[in-house]
Formats: C-alpha cells, structure tokens, sequence
C-alpha cells in the first residue's frame, strides 16, 4: 500500500448564481493499493465532506458546497526501499504545486502572501 496527496477541488457555490465560485483546494492524506483506488478514495472523502457542508451561506446568501473533482494525485515520497515503506513522517515531501513567475521578486511576494500574476503549471 502506498500513501498518496490527493488534491481535490471544492467549491461554494451561491445559490442566486451571482458572483465568482470561491474555490478551495484540499489535499487529503489517503493510503491505498494503487492510483485508481487512491482516486476512488480521495473522490469519497470530498463528496462526504461535500454533504457534511451543504446548505452553508456566502456572505448571508444561501451557497452549496460542490465536489469538484481530484486535479492531481501525488506520491508521497519517503526515499524508503521498495517492500519497506512507511508511513508518512517529518521531512517526507507530502505534495508539490508548480507555478511560474516573472521574477524572484514575484516568489518573494508570493511567499508574503502579497498578491502577484503566476502561471500554474500542474
């Protein structure tokens, strides 16, 4: 079994239409055979969490809160021996975002919280 960062995508929805989707993307720690079993997991988890949060409010406006989907399944990567994995642990890489911007000042920014243009790559 393999132990895998599913990203999946959750959004609000306002009920009226009106307005952008407030978009989240959670990542949830699932252990599991193999890649279609780590989505089928990963796909679970989110339309529970999907029924567990339906019927929330946006600024006071009636909002659901809808499954997505999985943007991207990740490997947890623990540098251990084929046949001797463990568990997930400090300092193992638990998932990864790629992105592209201008400049390092735009890496700076980012890192601050600050708003700036990026590309993702993933």
């Amino acid at each position: 079994m393999e132990y895998y960062a599913a990203h999946t995508l959750m959004a609000f929805k306002r009920v009226d239409g009106i307005g952008p989707l407030s978009v989240l993307e959670n990542i949830y720690l699932v252990r599991a055979a193999n890649p279609e079993k780590a989505m089928e997991r990963a796909k679970l988890l989110s339309e529970l969490e999907a029924q567990a949060n339906d019927g929330v409010e946006i600024n006071g406006v009636p909002a659901s809160y809808v499954y997505g989907g999985v943007r991207k399944l990740v490997t947890i990567c623990n540098d251990d021996p084929p046949g001797n994995e463990t568990p997930p642990d400090d300092g193992s890489e638990i998932s990864y975002i790629s992105y592209e911007v201008g400049s390092l000042e735009e890496v700076e920014m980012l890192a601050s919280g600050h708003s700036c243009n990026i590309h993702l790559i993933d």
